[in-house]
């Protein structure tokens, strides 16, 4: 089996395992293009939800498979920058090892630059939870 290598692979994974899961949730979900700063619209029939994908392939302590950081910023040339708030509603980070996707609203990670979620908190960070909290 041939393994993933470059970032954009990798990415690419993420984004797919996240619209995986949104429509075993129910919803339907389309990528976007490069050049928007969100990587999946979800349709809820009633809302648009933007959403911004991370994906990780590592554990977080590489001797067990405890938890997972994601980076949350994106780089432009060599500096680092933080998303807005109004540039996604959502974000779901892709754990490519478990095979796992783990969504939180973005309102509730602002001024981070890195999220750690454990292994447990997969089941908690479900797209329901966050949309109930996004849509109120």
């Amino acid at each position: 089996m041939p393994s993933i290598k470059t970032s954009i692979e990798i990415g690419s994974a993420g984004e797919h395992l996240a619209m995986f899961e949104i429509y075993l949730a129910g919803y339907n979900a389309h990528l976007t293009s490069d050049q928007c700063k969100y990587d999946i619209i979800i349709d809820t029939s009633s809302n648009l939800i933007r959403t911004q994908v991370k994906t990780t392939v590592k554990p977080t302590d590489t001797k067990e498979l405890q938890s997972f950081t994601y980076q949350i910023k994106r780089k432009i040339g060599n500096k680092a920058i933080s998303y807005a708030l109004e540039e996604f509603e959502l974000y779901a980070f892709s754990c490519l090892p478990l095979r796992r996707v783990a969504f939180m609203p973005h309102k509730d990670v602002l001024n981070s630059h890195k999220v750690t979620i454990r292994l447990e908190e997969y089941n908690y960070y479900t797209l329901d939870r966050a949309l109930k909290i996004i849509l109120g």
